[in-house]
């Protein structure tokens, strides 16, 4: 109830509050363009949580999450994710959401870095050696483009001879 007057909430700050279960209100936040949940006591997020469109930061640190939440694959246009310090030990492919520019998966049990796009930002366990892998392969791969460019344009032919 209280919260269905905030129509136009940009950020709302709810870290630290206990939280077991999440605030279905909140899914009502049309505007709602940054979410903290950070150190609370969430071990999973609604099925309806995607409803939340316009959500662009949403912070899930310190909670109690044992599984990556499914709800989150299907939310497009997230692009902070922060899900540091809970028990996941699987993240899965997390490529699907296009718009994410940084992950931050630390503190969980995780072997090895959770796949995102080429974009992503990643912080945790093992995430400079990837990001530092990731940049290697993509450069290598310009390198290889502009090689094959440069083959290309000398492998045209020759301008026909003027004819006299």
């Amino acid at each position: 109830p209280a919260f269905a007057r905030l129509q136009s909430l940009r950020c709302l700050w709810l870290e630290g509050n206990f939280l077991a279960r999440f605030p279905r209100a909140l899914l009502r936040l049309p505007d709602l363009r940054s979410l903290q949940l950070g150190d609370n006591r969430l071990a999973r997020l609604p099925a309806g949580l995607p409803r939340m469109a316009g959500l662009r930061g949403l912070w899930l640190y310190g909670n109690r999450f044992e599984e990556f939440p499914p709800a989150l694959l299907r939310m497009a246009r997230l692009r902070v994710l922060d899900l540091d310090r809970n028990r996941i030990a699987r993240f899965p492919d997390l490529a699907c959401l296009s718009a994410l520019r940084l992950l931050s998966y630390d503190h969980n049990p995780v072997r090895q870095p959770p796949r995102v796009g080429d974009a992503v930002r990643l912080v945790g366990d093992g995430a400079q050696e990837f990001m530092e892998a990731r940049q290697e392969r993509l450069q290598s791969l310009q390198h290889q483009e502009e090689e094959e460019e440069e083959e290309e344009e000398g492998t045209e032919a020759p301008p026909p001879a003027p004819r006299d």
